[in-house]
């Protein structure tokens, strides 16, 4: 958890008895302590979305490497985190990638630059149907689709420098 900027003692699993019901007869909580001070708490009502986000692949590391999958999938892990955080996100989930295939979804241009390939997802409406088609970029595509990222669709040289920075200073890990 520390190494995604959460508090590293800040998960706990409270098991209180109850009488049967359709539940079975345990009451599990998850709890957590994210703040300095402010002791644990449920996860529901405690956590953000972007502490959920990290909560959630800080569990699915350790469970991974109890016994590694051959792939795990992410669908937008990191949503509600930025900056700093959004860079420990990235590097967290290019360490899975050691021991299992990763899929991810990500719009955040920490994560896409440290992947290994990545694949354009796009969406269109034919005859009021949806479809999804997905296709492999090549490195240059890669460097525009992440300076997008960076300053949206008008993409400037100067967000062109910095995605090709940001895919240089990760593959340097």
């Amino acid at each position: 958890m520390g190494d995604l900027g959460l508090n590293k003692n800040g998960f706990k699993v409270s098991f209180e008895k109850t009488e049967l019901n359709e539940n079975g007869f345990d009451k599990v909580t998850f709890l957590v302590g994210l703040n300095a001070g402010l002791g644990y708490q449920p996860l529901a009502k405690a956590a953000s979305g972007g502490e959920n986000s990290r909560l959630m692949l800080a569990l699915k590391t350790v469970l991974n490497s109890l016994d590694p999958y051959d792939l795990l999938v992410f669908d937008e892990i990191d949503t509600g985190v930025s900056g700093r955080i959004a860079s420990l996100v990235a590097k967290k989930i290019s360490s899975l990638s050691s021991s299992s295939q990763i899929l991810v979804i990500s719009h955040l241009p920490q994560v896409v630059a440290s992947s290994f390939n990545q694949l354009l997802i796009t969406k269109t409406t034919k005859d009021q149907k949806t479809f999804t088609t997905a296709r492999p970029l090549n490195a240059l595509e890669s460097v525009r689709e992440v300076a997008k990222m960076i300053s949206g669709d008008q993409v400037t040289d100067s967000a062109l420098t910095q995605a090709q920075e940001l895919i240089k200073e990760y593959r340097k890990k």
